[in-house]
């Protein structure tokens, strides 16, 4: 493989499992976890707290690294989100608010950008993977070993539709709207994968 190490960079519910299942079924040492990471035993890391541009540290720290945007569809991202949260409980995180969502979808377009913005001049080493698109896992293979000839199929930590109560969900759907309906966003762009951004075009991607 040519890079040293390969980083993961985008939002939780965003494939990081499958991920971390793929890198490992490539024979890569990989580590998902939010709390810490072991730079020194690992190769890969699909899971962390990106905030603050950390994934500028990482670049410093490891010069010859990949670096991959992992996202889906926003409504799906954020639906996912409260359904992880209802099924965990999760403190501060259930019931959903719409003002949740809306500091959740800034956040993203916030993290998006400065990750489009600060690779633009080192295109090279940022991919872009839309984990609902077919075969991203060939895409990823493709870009890191490609002289693997297994094709991949994965998908980890999926959630259980069933699991789901009805009125959870109508609550989930009932504050998503008012969040999407206060940043007046039409039915195009609660599917959006990226934020606009001038550099997107640059960068390989599968979409």
């Amino acid at each position: 493989m040519k890079y040293d190490k390969i980083f993961v960079i985008g939002n939780n519910k965003t494939g990081t499992k499958s991920f971390n299942a793929l890198f490992n079924s490539l024979g890569l040492k990989s580590q998902h976890d939010r709390k810490s990471w072991d730079f020194d035993k690992y190769t890969c890391f699909t899971d962390g707290f990106h905030d603050e541009k950390k994934f500028i540290q990482y670049d410093e720290a490891f010069k010859n690294s990949l670096f991959i945007l992992n996202t889906r569809p926003l409504d799906h991202w954020l639906k996912s989100k409260s359904k992880h949260a209802y099924i965990s409980k999760s403190r501060g995180q259930w019931p959903p608010k719409s003002e949740q969502y809306i500091e959740y979808i800034n956040q993203r377009n916030k993290h998006f950008n400065d990750i489009l913005n600060y690779f633009n001049d080192k295109n090279d080493r940022l991919l872009i993977c839309n984990i609902e698109a077919v075969n991203w896992e060939n895409f990823i293979k493709e870009n890191i070993r490609p002289n693997n000839l297994k094709n991949y199929s994965v998908h980890e930590n999926k959630i259980d539709e069933s699991s789901i109560d009805p009125e959870a969900m109508k609550l989930i759907n009932e504050e998503l709207n008012k969040a999407y309906e206060y940043l007046n966003y039409t039915e195009e762009s609660k599917i959006k994968l990226l934020p606009e951004n001038q550099y997107t075009f640059l960068y390989k991607q599968i979409l």
